[in-house]
């Protein structure tokens, strides 16, 4: 039998490069201070991290800042997606 690379670990993995991308949007103009449209990219390069901030009450989209909660919850989100669908996958194989 096959082993394929699960999406619960795939998903995550591309949240944390996408972080990371976002980190080097938001430093790579005033060193991530002010408002700018660097800040606007770095916060919608950084995907469902993002909204949760909106939902928490954080962060508005003109502004970046690298919030480890929310980048822990972002994964997690992640993780729960790709399980989900792991399992419906390996539901429908049967």
């Amino acid at each position: 039998m096959r082993r394929l690379l699960k999406l619960k670990l795939i998903l995550p993995g591309i949240q944390i490069i996408m972080t990371i991308l976002a980190i080097f949007i938001d430093q790579s103009f005033n060193r991530g201070f002010g408002e700018g449209v660097n800040q606007v990219r770095a916060n919608l390069v950084s995907n469902i991290e993002y909204v949760i901030k909106l939902l928490l009450g954080y962060d508005d989209i003109e502004n970046y800042n690298f919030r480890l909660i929310t980048v822990l919850l972002a994964i997690g989100f992640w993780y729960l997606v790709g399980l989900a669908i792991d399992k419906l996958i390996k539901h429908i194989r049967k």
